[in-house]
């Protein structure tokens, strides 16, 4: 929506600049049309940050059970506009496997911060809630519309505050809030090697009573090394889900290690660049 908006925004002074200040009349005024398009392009970019820096004031200092409609809208916008720019493709496979009338714990892998930015673009349709790092609550704006989203930070330094954020993330599925995601990793591997899961992660599914979706997520550790001059198809897998009955009685090293090689497998099947 976000580079229409630009697109639009240069067709509409290209097109002032031939209509009606009538400058481009032969082949070597064609440089008007051109930065005729970009000065357009520049204004809608410039409006998009203005509405993005608004929404700003519409944003509440307490804390998000739910997130905002309107914010939640901005921030899958935001995460459309990323996968265009950095000329990310998206190939989800397996979203009929979502239950749709229960909310559920997302389990996906971590290779880089595009990861976040496709399980966003790929789950619109679901209310969510995403377990992140706490430095990502110290940028400015970005922070502000995670927060409306009601995204759940976690210090996984302070053992005390993490377990709290799993209390809240199993709270939230367990009201019927949201569904949330997090990363067992804890951090990015920035390769296609799979980092040892955090066990205390499936708490929150044994808490909530919930159930697991296991997803796979390849190729986004290649973004940056492939932008601009080639495109990255990203596998987004939605591999299997495992009912409450399935782990209940499982503890979280068991239920953990059973992810693990489900999710590392499908890994091992995806095509790599």
């Amino acid at each position: 929506m976000w580079i229409s908006i630009m697109l639009l925004g240069g067709l509409a002074c290209s097109l002032v600049s031939m209509l009606c200040f009538d400058l481009v009349n032969s082949f070597s005024d064609s440089w008007i049309i051109l930065v005729s398009f970009l000065c357009g392009m520049l204004l809608g970019f410039l409006l998009i940050v203005l509405f993005i820096l608004v929404g700003l004031l519409f944003i509440k200092k307490e804390e998000y059970q739910k997130g905002s409609k309107f914010h939640v809208r901005m921030v899958c916008r935001a995460t459309e506009f990323l996968l265009s720019i950095f000329r990310c493709k998206l190939m989800i496979r397996g979203m009929n496997q979502l239950p749709l009338d229960e909310k559920f714990l997302f389990i996906t892998n971590h290779q880089s911060m595009y990861d976040s930015v496709a399980c966003v673009w790929a789950l619109r349709g679901f209310p969510l809630s995403i377990v992140l790092k706490k430095n990502l609550m110290k940028i400015p704006v970005v922070s502000n519309y995670l927060h409306a989203n009601s995204f759940i930070p976690i210090d996984r330094e302070n053992p005390r505050e993490g377990v709290k954020a799993i209390n809240k993330a199993a709270d939230r599925i367990a009201s019927g809030t949201s569904s949330v995601i997090i990363c067992p990793e804890g951090t990015r591997s920035g390769s296609y090697e799979l980092g040892e899961f955090h066990n205390g992660s499936f708490k929150i599914a044994l808490k909530a009573k919930c159930p697991i979706v296991l997803c796979s997520i390849q190729n986004s550790c290649q973004v940056k090394k492939r932008f601009p001059f080639k495109s990255t198809t990203i596998y987004f897998d939605v591999i299997e889900v495992l009912k409450y009955e399935d782990f209940k009685d499982k503890t979280t090293q068991e239920i953990s290690d059973y992810a693990y090689n489900v999710i590392k497998s499908n890994l091992d099947e995806l095509p790599k660049y």
